[in-house]
């Protein structure tokens, strides 16, 4: 029984990174530690960095966060993030698509206080676009359904791609330097981690090693 991980653990994680990344994680973790409770909390990045500030979390997957002196913030990935269209939209049927096409386009956003909304913006800025903003969403399957009802366009990270409706949206790859995030692990420098905690880190550490390496050979 002394060799076995036993605990609680409390995790924190982006509403646009949880549905789409842990499942699988969570699954494998509890088949092999079933000794160990886990509980997920999902809120923007501020709460999180805030909740392992307070210990009200063990653990958080945040993404666009600045230093921390009291938060170990450890890189696990990046990804791109891609153009969301209606199926009818006319740049489906354009070979490439550059970030000056959008000058136009309504944009469907996450709502203010959620990162990828910010980040989506930033990028229309450093490409000279002013975004029109039609609508808000603090969820990624209603932003797709947004788009799939033709009220506008969105950037999508790609762990979300063919979230909606078969063929109801279009993804595409923004020609040039496409907007990309990057996809964190934070855990407090104030106070040491369980052994369950730390099992956990590594799991997820080592599961994104795998599937970056099968994605690399295929």
């Amino acid at each position: 029984m002394s060799g076995q991980v036993r605990g609680k653990i409390l995790l924190g994680a982006l509403p646009t990174i949880a549905p789409y990344f842990l499942p699988e994680i969570v699954r494998l973790f509890r088949e092999k530690y079933r000794g160990v409770e886990l509980i997920l909390h999902e809120e923007a990045t501020l709460q999180l960095l805030r909740g392992l500030e307070e210990n009200e979390l063990d653990l958080a997957l945040i993404s666009d966060a600045a230093p921390n002196p009291r938060i170990r913030i450890e890189k696990l990935f990046s990804e791109e993030l891609l153009l969301c269209l209606p199926a009818d939209h006319a740049l489906v049927r354009q070979r490439v698509v550059v970030a000056a096409d959008l000058e136009r386009e309504k944009f469907i956003l996450m709502q203010e206080g959620h990162c990828l909304g910010a980040q989506a913006q930033r990028f229309c800025q450093t490409k000279g676009l002013h975004p029109q903003i039609s609508c808000r969403s603090a969820q990624i399957a209603t932003v797709l359904a947004m788009v799939q009802a033709g009220l506008g366009v969105s950037l999508i990270p790609e762990m979300a791609r063919n979230q909606g409706p078969a063929g109801s949206v279009v993804y595409r790859s923004l020609d040039g330097t496409p907007p990309r995030r990057t996809l964190a692990l934070a855990m407090s420098r104030q106070r040491k981690s369980s052994r369950c905690v730390l099992e956990l880190a590594t799991f997820i550490r080592d599961h994104r090693q795998k599937k970056a390496a099968l994605k690399t050979a295929s």
